[in-house]
């Protein structure tokens, strides 16, 4: 904890629980199948048991999704923050 900052719940956000995250992407327009391959491929290595041991050890959580699941997260947490962002009228500059 900051001294003098206050929590997002002080802050009026009780409700706020935000996560980073971390994936690959490619190309929109890649063919299909090798955006199948491509995500197969990634889940299968992000479920490797030495690759979740070392994330676990470092402090990380896997998630591994392929590429319609996480299409849909994308899409919600693209629509979570762009209510947040209006929410509290943040703007650029």
């Amino acid at each position: 904890m900051v001294a003098d900052v206050p929590t997002t719940s002080e802050a009026g956000m009780a409700g706020l629980q935000v996560e980073n995250w971390t994936a690959t992407m490619i190309q929109a327009k890649t063919p299909d199948a090798i955006v199948e391959r491509y995500s197969r491929e990634i889940v299968k290595i992000m479920a490797a048991p030495d690759m979740a041991e070392r994330a676990t050890q470092q402090g990380f959580r896997i998630s591994a999704r392929g590429a319609d699941e996480f299409g849909a997260f994308l899409k919600g947490e693209v629509e979570r923050w762009a209510r947040i962002i209006k929410s509290a009228r943040i703007t650029a500059g």
